[in-house]
């Protein structure tokens, strides 16, 4: 656990140290009191304070407990940022140790409150002077020494591979937003194009539902796709994903030639979604656990996003490739799947550092490239660092030479409509018209 000087007591912090700790702390956190704090117990196991108090059976403040002393203040808010900077922004929760929090009234993080198995290696570092209280003097290095051990401490814990692969899969799987939602905006629609070699482009126009918010909190989230044009018009695909890890995700399919609703335990990792050159497994069903990573290091991102030419893109009203990302430093990571006898050996990933959005991933199978999938990332909202989609996604199969293009127009995007959550059910995949 990192280090400060002599310690940091509450009123030493000035406000724009308080907003900046709030502005990194996954959580919303209780109100910074003016008075000082007294001294952490240096070695001491972290402990969650009881939620009641034992002799009046009320709610007691949130704070954290070193041995005899409670934790709250500003040294709360710096050990609450220095533990969940080793967690996981966006992970699914685990145990039911763990508790929701929402930041700003706009987004919710999951974090873990400590327990018996965690504290075995989570000890109290020293950030006040033990045996006094500090004079209220305001002091001109506390409020630096704070931001400093937030930064440092932080890029310090998050660099790891794991960790890396899991914040990149809290954005791809829509987990840092309540709800996303692309649909028909005037003549704007998604689309999916698949590239036959020797042959026509098939186009299909879909939209898209994502929820990772519901009452139910077994449910990770869902995913509601329903194609409205193409060879797969009046299909529709539910996919719901569970925060146990050990249980199969549900897939639903809306056949209208039958006008029924298939429902399978999980689809296969291998099986392509939607007849195109993704796999179940790249669009929704790999995990972060389902693979070893390595962290390779940092390297700058050469040429562009692959994408169709110039006379395709054309033909088919494709934007612009981006080239915004080109000579940018990124993450390398390689990673290895647990399964036996898989489909390809290892895959290398190029993240960016800032936002962890995966922009390629290399598929390598007997040492030879086999597939490559490309995402060109844009900002959509409020916070360009958190708030991104994917404009378009890219993948090429380089053995069969077929490829795959799904490009998102912004026009198309909206972000928390507020659906209900009876929205991603059966019902709504039985009221999908040919």
């Amino acid at each position: 656990m990192p280090r400060c000087g002599k310690g940091i007591h509450s009123r030493a912090m000035s406000g724009v140290a308080r907003r900046a700790v709030r502005r990194f702390l996954p959580l919303h956190p209780p109100r910074i009191s003016s008075a000082p704090t007294r001294a952490i117990g240096q070695g001491r196991p972290i402990e969650a304070c009881p939620r009641k108090d034992a002799r009046t059976s009320q709610p007691t403040k949130a704070c954290w407990r070193c041995g005899n002393r409670r934790v709250t203040g500003a040294p709360f808010l710096l050990l609450r940022f220095l533990w969940a900077s080793k967690e996981n922004e966006g992970a699914p929760l685990r145990h039911e140790s763990e508790k929701k929090y929402e930041l700003s009234g706009r987004e919710t993080f999951h974090m873990p409150i400590l327990s018996q198995q965690t504290t075995a290696s989570a000890t109290c570092p020293t950030l006040l002077p033990a045996g006094r209280r500090r004079s209220q003097r305001r002091s001109l290095w506390a409020p630096c020494c704070g931001l400093l051990l937030c930064l440092l401490g932080g890029q310090a814990l998050a660099a790891t591979a794991d960790e890396i692969m899991t914040k990149a899969y809290a954005l791809t799987h829509g987990l840092r937003v309540e709800q996303a939602v692309t649909r028909k905006h005037g003549r704007d629609m998604a689309r999916l194009i698949n590239f036959i070699p020797g042959g026509r482009e098939r186009v299909s126009s879909f939209e898209s539902y994502v929820n990772s918010r519901f009452a139910d909190r077994a449910i990770e989230s869902r995913a509601l796709t329903i194609f409205r044009s193409g060879k797969q018009r009046g299909v529709g695909i539910l996919l719901t994903s569970y925060r146990d890890h050990g249980r199969s995700p549900l897939l639903e399919i809306w056949l209208p030639a039958l006008r029924k609703t298939r429902r399978f335990a999980s689809p296969s990792y291998r099986d392509y979604w939607a007849g195109s050159v993704l796999t179940y497994g790249d669009v929704a069903l790999r995990r972060p656990e389902d693979e070893t990573h390595q962290l390779l290091g940092k390297e700058p991102f050469t040429g562009c996003p692959a994408f169709p030419d110039a006379e395709t893109a054309a033909r088919l009203d494709l934007p612009e490739p981006g080239c915004e990302i080109q000579g940018k430093t990124m993450y390398r990571v390689r990673s290895e799947p647990r399964f036996p006898k898989w489909w390809y050996d290892y895959r290398i990933t190029w993240l960016d550092v800032e936002t962890y959005a995966p922009w390629r991933s290399d598929y390598f199978k007997a040492g030879k490239k086999i597939k490559t999938i490309d995402v060109h990332w844009r900002p959509f909202g409020e916070d360009p660092y958190r708030d991104l989609y994917p404009r378009y996604l890219y993948a090429r199969d380089l053995a069969s030479g077929r490829a795959s293009l799904v490009y998102v127009p912004e026009t198309t995007l909206e972000r928390n409509p507020r659906l209900p959550e009876r929205f991603w059910s059966a019902q709504t995949l039985r009221k999908i018209r040919r």
